[in-house]
């Protein structure tokens, strides 16, 4: 697999997460007849693949120094993803935009731990392509 791809793959591994995890959770609270608070979930989910996207580009730019590089990247993104979302909580939860603070909170968690263990799982396939 060429360096072109192994970038794509890792760029479009947030945003494809995100939005599979926004898709199955809308399922699951809807087949349970539960409110989706879709407002909450399209806002906790910009904040998450923004946040993975930025998180990404470490990993993109160092992914050919090796495994040790990738390592530290990964470590970085992840730094990088939790002061984002953080950032677009705290934006987020301001008055102007009307959203409710509970459901946004917990769209954000339900798509913050699976976007986590793909980005683990992309630095660690990362470092297994990685020539030594």
């Amino acid at each position: 697999m060429t360096l072109v791809w192994q970038r794509m793959i890792t760029l479009l591994a947030a945003p494809v997460t995100v939005l599979l995890t926004m898709l199955i959770g809308g399922l699951i609270l809807t087949s349970f007849a539960c409110p989706l608070h879709l407002p909450e979930m399209i806002a906790a989910g910009t904040i998450n693949a923004l946040g993975g996207l930025l998180a990404a580009l470490p990993l993109v730019f160092w992914m050919t120094r090796g495994a040790d590089a990738i390592v530290r990247a990964w470590m970085a993104g992840t730094a990088i993803r939790v002061g984002v979302i953080l950032f677009g909580l705290f934006v987020a939860s301001g008055s102007g935009w009307a959203l409710s603070k509970m459901p946004l909170i917990s769209w954000t968690l339900a798509c913050y731990f699976p976007l986590l263990a793909v980005e683990a799982t992309t630095a660690a396939w990362l470092t297994h392509k990685v020539r030594v």
